[in-house]
Order: C-alpha cells, then structure tokens, then sequence
C-alpha cells in the first residue's frame, strides 16, 4: 500500500491553508503530506499533516506550518524521534 493510501485512509480533505501537494512519505510510524500554499503575507508556507500508523489516527499535535521548505524537511527527518 502507498504511503499516499495510508495518508488519505485517515485524512480525506485537502488543507485549505496549503492545498499544493509537495509529497507523500513515510518516516518512522507515521506518514506525512507535505504540501505547500500562499501565506497571509504573500509567501509560500509549507504544511506538514501527519497520521499515526500505529493508531491510524491523524496526529495534529505533530501536524505543522513551516515559511520554508528546508524547515518542513528537517522537521519531517526529525519525526521518527517523536514516536
């Protein structure tokens, strides 16, 4: 199964505030959605989602907004740690 099956098993919507999909991945016990939209200001923030595999539930205390993409990767590398 695709970690964007996975993803779309828990979270059905599309986040409004980054509707752009970036990627789907895996890292650790979580999948994630990377995506990207237009701030209130103008720039480009990216939006990190994450759904719990072991619960199957979509994680929002781990779930995130981020002004750039290099932010969102390392946040992203950083997630297996939180399990």
């Amino acid at each position: 199964m695709s970690n964007a099956t996975k993803f779309k098993q828990v979270v059905k919507n599309r986040n409004f505030m980054t509707p752009e999909l970036e990627r789907y991945g895996q890292q650790g016990d979580f999948v994630y959605e990377l995506s990207s939209g237009q701030g209130m200001t103008g720039n480009t923030v990216y939006g990190v989602t994450v759904v719990d595999l072991r619960t199957k539930e979509h994680r929002h205390d781990l779930s995130n907004m981020f002004h750039s993409y290099k932010e969102a990767n390392d946040y992203i590398n950083d997630l297996e740690k939180s399990a």
